[in-house]
């Protein structure tokens, strides 16, 4: 298929753009809480509303691809969707606590881009890693920098 949208999943990494400029500005934010203006109101997006918000060119063709998604990979890919969305938006609550220690805020840096690999996993159909990371035989929280890398091979 055309437009990066992976042939096996139907899923588009493109979609974790969304995701990696605002953990950008997070991990930026421990040192320098000033970046986080940067941040401005970011809230979660669903796949079809940022390829939308995105302008890119073959958003209707990414779109419908992930309509017609395997089940298989939509059990996976909704929920880590929800957990990523979730743990940016507690690092955004805590990073805007000018008390929260800038430890934390990495340490939950640290779980989002774990989080974000674990997405690509399921995007490129590396679907056991992804259904081991699920059922809980792979915690992308105490993964080893190892662990991390392998679900970019």
């Amino acid at each position: 298929m055309e437009a990066n949208v992976n042939p096996e999943t139907y899923l588009a990494t493109d979609y974790l753009n969304h995701f990696n400029q605002i953990t950008m500005v997070l991990d930026l934010s421990a040192a320098d809480r000033s970046l986080l203006d940067e941040a401005g109101d970011w809230a979660p997006k669903s796949y079809h509303q940022h390829f939308y918000d995105s302008g890119f060119k073959e958003t209707a063709l990414i779109n419908w691809a992930f309509d017609h998604a395997p089940l298989s990979v939509r059990e996976l890919f909704d929920p880590a969707v929800a957990t990523l969305d979730h743990y940016i938006e507690e690092a955004l609550w805590d990073a805007r606590n000018p008390a929260c220690p800038a430890d934390i805020i990495a340490d939950r840096v640290a779980l989002i881009n774990a989080q974000i690999g674990l997405l690509y996993a399921i995007i490129n159909g590396r679907k056991a890693m992804a259904q081991d990371a699920v059922d809980g035989n792979f915690d992308a929280g105490s993964a080893s920098q190892d662990d991390i890398d392998s679900l970019f091979d």
